[in-house]
């Protein structure tokens, strides 16, 4: 591969080859990671986020680092209703028309799986949804056998691409060369579906805001359709290296490996001071505060009141930029002015937002600018649209609000979403997830599909153990032979959340006095898991996990790989009187040598054979315990155990000797 570009530079004739380099870049770059130097830069930041085994990419919310590869999905939530990854890799959904048949509520949080969506088939991959007000949220997952697409239809894609409700498998394909193992990121709004793929490139499906990114209008035929996202008309002028594109039903973002970002759709910005426009190709934007110098772009977002778009994005110093629309103060400079640059957020009217690790527009829904955000200690800050008190507060639109719902100072938050009318937080320590704005229809995940308004943070949920912010430690119960012990950690399946240790008690509450000692040295018996922040700070009530240890007994699977282990008798050790020997010398004191025997038996060239008998002969006998024999029907040796032995006692009477404890 290194010869084919000395190739391309020295060689004009080779344009053809360079050209057709350029259109297949996305199966070149498989080879490209294995052949050329540099292949950890163009592969490995790309492709750390499309490999994991579990499905649970933990480079997410207050643990996010490497903007090439953060996850923005563990978490989506549309109108009234939300799907979660947890940190198992097991996908949760509950609220508003995500039923199997598309259009019932589900009031609590339900897996995703074969048991209760029938028609699903292969690993989920990937997930999101998109919604225009209540009852009308359209969701799809991404799994390793296509697209499946449920709810209610003409909210996320055209009808003519499914006009059923129930959840089922579509006929659309991915774009041509795409398999499911290559999408990155799967990002859906109203009217659209997204994907980033690990090679870096971008596809629009969309019938909404004239935002295919390739120059095309925006039709019946075209809304049906794959469309790569281009920088110009060329043929080859394709968005190359992204590495995640967000948006809204009007507009879209994109943000590439270099840390250049992009806009294409219905009244974008470009952040340079000019008037929004629309455009049909992806354009590049200027970067804040003359290219972000000493840093970089870690998130972007976009969010929208109807027609209106506001841009998002975090550098990776924590420092916090807005653009374009803000008449419901979704920029958070505490005005309602509409900005074509880049303007810092702001905590207060004079001091901007510094430390933030985490930001969450609203944008699976087409109304409802809202923001919230999260900095590096886990606190938070909320602004903008606040209908229904999605935010928490009282007034309809709101400047940024510190800690708002009633959350309080001490409260370490570790992830939040925000949705369309709500917003969701996880706290450290507790197992429930916080809920805030209008409940309808199971949207709280509490069991009732009773509609009121939230307008403090209420964590009488549900459990959910999300991925990148698990407060629970995923854990398996384990069997442990007779008189063996076993190390707890290794029945600990998940990793270590940083800044937390796990540790281990006797008791579900994790009461003072009943931390397990030794963890790596237990016996049978019933031991709790729980995540400890390092710092010790507000972690009062942590969910914790059980494990079960048990003794494999006789006819249980994996029994018969245990040995016996009985504590041996102590004492003092006596010497062997006796013994028979056909070797022509012994050492002197043979057969005292021996301890603890009643008669040795020596021999070099000899086998000591015992009493062969058929089953009908061995039950004939009139035994003892400790008798040993031959049974030549069932071809093994026998040993008498009597009528009620101490250990495995339902090995009773004449039984085969077999490993373990005899």
């Amino acid at each position: 591969m290194v010869f084919l570009w000395i190739l391309l530079i020295l060689r004009p004739e080779f344009r053809d080859l360079l050209y057709f380099y350029k259109k297949h870049i996305s199966i070149m770059k498989k080879y490209l990671c294995l052949s050329l130097l540099t292949a950890s830069t163009i592969c490995g930041t790309l492709q750390a986020q499309c490999n994991s085994s579990t499905g649970c990419n933990g480079n997410t919310f207050l643990q996010s680092s490497d903007p090439n590869t953060i996850e923005y999905d563990n978490m989506v939530s549309t109108f009234h209703s939300t799907l979660v990854r947890e940190a198992s890799g097991k996908v949760l959904v509950w609220g508003e028309n995500i039923a199997n048949n598309g259009t019932s509520n589900v009031l609590s949080p339900t897996e995703l799986n074969t048991a209760n969506y029938p028609d699903l088939r292969g690993k989920i991959l990937k997930l999101t949804g998109g919604s225009a007000h209540i009852n009308t949220g359209q969701f799809v997952i991404l799994t390793t056998e296509g697209l499946f697409i449920w709810g209610r239809t003409g909210r996320l894609v055209a009808t003519t691409i499914t006009n059923k409700t129930a959840f089922s498998k579509v006929q659309l394909q991915l774009p041509t060369g795409v398999n499911p193992e290559d999408v990155k990121m799967m990002f859906g709004t109203y009217g659209t579906i997204v994907l980033t793929t690990c090679s870096g490139e971008a596809w629009v499906l969309s019938f909404t805001g004239n935002k295919n990114g390739d120059g095309t209008a925006q039709n019946a035929a075209n809304n049906q359709i794959w469309h790569r996202v281009k920088t110009g008309n060329g043929d080859d002028d394709f968005l190359t290296n992204v590495v995640a594109v967000r948006g809204s039903s009007n507009a879209l973002m994109a943000l590439t490996r270099e840390g250049k970002i992009y806009t294409w759709g219905t009244g974008t910005y470009l952040g340079n001071g000019t008037s929004s426009a629309n455009r049909s190709y992806a354009t590049e934007m200027a970067l804040p505060d003359n290219g972000l110098s000493g840093s970089r772009p870690k998130m972007i977002g976009v969010t929208s009141n109807g027609n209106y778009n506001s841009y998002l994005l975090l550098s990776s110093d924590g420092l916090l930029y807005s653009l374009g629309r803000n008449n419901v103060r979704q920029l958070g400079d505490f005005t309602t002015t509409e900005r074509t640059s880049w303007v810092r957020v702001k905590k207060s009217a004079s001091e901007d937002m510094t430390d933030i690790a985490w930001i969450s527009p609203q944008e699976h829904d087409s109304q409802f600018a809202s923001i919230n955000v999260l900095t590096t200690n886990g606190k938070m800050y909320s602004w903008g649209n606040n209908a229904g008190s999605m935010l928490g507060e009282t007034a309809s639109t709101i400047n940024p609000t510190y800690m708002a719902g009633g959350l309080s100072e001490n409260d370490a938050l570790i992830a939040m979403e925000t949705g369309g009318h709500t917003s969701m937080v996880i706290k450290q320590c507790s197992g429930n997830f916080g809920y805030v704005g209008h409940r309808a229809n199971g949207s709280m995940g509490n069991g009732s599909a009773a509609s009121g308004i939230e307008n403090k943070y209420n964590f009488s949920t549900s459990s959910v153990n999300l991925c990148g912010a698990n407060t629970q430690p995923e854990v398996i119960d384990s069997k442990i032979c007779p008189g063996s012990t076993i190390d707890l950690n290794t029945l600990h399946t998940g990793a270590i959340p940083t800044g937390y240790e796990l540790k281990w008690y006797t008791t579900s509450t994790g009461d003072s006095g009943t931390e397990v000692p030794n963890p790596t040295t237990v016996g049978p018996g019933t031991y709790y898991a729980f995540y400890i922040p390092v710092n010790g700070s507000n972690c009062d009530n942590p969910p914790g996990s059980s494990v079960v240890i048990s003794k494999y007994e006789s006819g249980d699977p994996g029994y018969e790989n245990c040995s016996c282990k009985i504590p041996i008798e102590t004492g003092t050790t006596l010497s062997s009187k006796f013994g028979v020997s056909t070797k022509e010398s012994q050492a002197n004191n043979w057969p005292a040598q021996v301890p603890n025997g009643y008669i040795v038996l020596d021999s070099a060239k000899k086998g000591f054979v015992i009493t062969h008998m058929t089953t009908a002969q061995i039950n004939a006998l009139t035994p003892v315990v400790g008798m040993i024999v031959y049974d030549t029907d069932t071809k093994c040796v026998k040993l008498y155990r009597g009528d009620n032995p101490t250990v495995a006692p339902e090995r009773k009477g004449w039984v085969c000797i077999q490993q373990g404890c005899n």
